[in-house]
């Protein structure tokens, strides 16, 4: 489908008439790429005298329509629920064609942009994006497309940073955790320890949501997070206490700091999944 979708001009980029897709019917399924494909291109806008998206309150609402669009007919196709196997398989191609325009990092790169409205909607097809098919799980596809491209990564955790999207790049960074292979990943590229970075921000919304990433990231794929806290214990637990329990000096963190270090490290300990983790734990006694 990717190919089917060439860049041509697009006589008017108010897609107020976006809607989602009705089942398998390809047309509309390219019709709809196309449309948030010429959304997002800077040059195409600009080779059209279109303003910029911060200045354009059509412009951002023709996205939203398309993003809104392209969402709502993933999250249906992979419900499993009376979906047609030529449903499934247009969806399939338009995931495909998604991924090939390189949608969910252009999508990022924007969303500084956008509206709250419009980052809401982004932060919604990017999680549709990642949710796995019903039976089947998470596209290989999908996959390997984050695992060639750490900069998704990097940019999800830039915004973690960042007060004014915090809220939505949290929400697209635990999408990536629904994966054990994209969880593996992110541990080790050492999104764990950013995470503890964050969580000593000063401000409350950033700190806030980098515990609640963390936490995710070491439980939800718990076989996953449990092989790497093995392999990597020192480093892990050094990072951990230095950052959340204790600063330089033997200084105490602040107290909600603390509490919800303690939180999490709690939850692992206790867990039986984690059972090598807690006897190498309790055994050191630098911890």
């Amino acid at each position: 489908l990717a190919a089917e979708l060439p860049s041509e001009h697009f006589s008017d980029l108010n897609c107020s008439n976006c809607h989602s897709p009705s089942g398998s019917d390809r047309r509309e399924v390219e019709q709809l790429c196309r449309d948030l494909t010429a959304c997002l291109d800077k040059d195409s806008k600009a080779s059209l005298d279109l303003p910029a998206f911060a200045s354009s309150a059509d412009d951002s609402s023709a996205l939203r329509h398309c993003l809104q669009a392209a969402t709502n007919f993933l999250e249906v196709a992979t419900a499993g629920v009376d979906v047609q196997r030529a449903d499934v398989e247009v969806a399939a191609d338009f995931l495909s064609a998604i991924l090939a325009a390189d949608v969910p990092v252009r999508l990022l790169s924007l969303l500084e942009e956008l509206d709250f409205e419009a980052q809401k909607d982004a932060s919604r097809l990017f999680s549709a994006l990642l949710r796995p098919v019903a039976g089947a799980g998470l596209p290989s596809s999908v996959v390997k497309y984050v695992q060639d491209r750490m900069m998704l990564t990097r940019m999800l955790l830039q915004g973690c940073a960042q007060p004014e999207v915090v809220l939505h790049c949290g929400v697209m960074f635990r999408a990536l955790i629904q994966s054990p292979e994209l969880t593996s990943s992110l541990l080790e590229s050492d999104a764990a320890l950013e995470l503890m970075r964050l969580g000593t921000h000063a401000n409350f919304d950033v700190a806030g949501d980098a515990f609640v990433s963390l936490r995710d990231l070491l439980v939800k794929n718990k076989k996953v997070s449990a092989a790497y806290l093995c392999s990597h214990f020192e480093a892990f637990f050094d990072a951990f206490h230095s950052s959340l329990l204790l600063s330089e000096g033997s200084t105490s963190r602040s107290y909600m700091t603390q509490r919800q270090g303690l939180r999490i490290l709690g939850e692992i300990l206790l867990d039986p999944a984690f059972g090598q983790v807690m006897q190498r734990y309790a055994a050191n006694v630098c911890f």
